[in-house]
């Protein structure tokens, strides 16, 4: 059975899941941690993340990594989302994280992460017709759902 572990990069924390996969598609959670992290929290007026919260998404992303190898992950899947989407510094975090980590980081757009926020609502709950709202530490996604369907992502 495959061992998958999904990093995801917040604007205000950093979570990391840890799942068994069988054969058949059907997935077990072995592990969940999180970290508050707050990489969004200092970016200044022109959107640069701040050197002391690149610094701690490194040692959260380390820590991570980590418990990955312990618990003997398979693959890692790794996303970041609004703090990093709107970072004029973006590409050197990534390359920090490449280049330290070895660790490739998928930045969603906002409409990724509102398909994503759709994917999950619409195969874990009893759900129609509604709006769906992710309220995020740096952004807002909205997704209208009719009879199961996504028919407008707006980020």
């Amino acid at each position: 059975m495959k061992r998958l572990g999904i990093i995801d990069i917040g604007s205000n924390s950093m979570r990391l899941i840890i799942i068994r996969i069988r054969p058949d598609g059907a997935f077990k959670l072995i592990d969940e941690v999180r970290d508050s992290v707050r990489l969004g929290e200092k970016i200044n007026k022109v959107n640069v993340l701040s050197t002391e919260k690149m610094e701690a998404a490194m040692k959260t992303l380390r820590f991570f990594l980590s418990l990955c190898e312990a618990l003997e992950v398979d693959e890692i899947i790794c996303t970041a989302t609004e703090a990093v989407r709107r970072a004029t510094n973006q590409v050197e975090f990534l390359k920090m994280v490449r280049d330290r980590l070895d660790l490739e980081i998928r930045v969603l757009t906002g409409e990724e992460e509102a398909y994503f926020d759709y994917f999950g609502a619409i195969h874990t709950l009893d759900l129609t017709d509604c709006l769906l709202m992710d309220i995020g530490g740096s952004s807002t996604e909205l997704v209208l759902v009719k009879q199961k369907e996504a028919k407008r992502l707006i980020a």
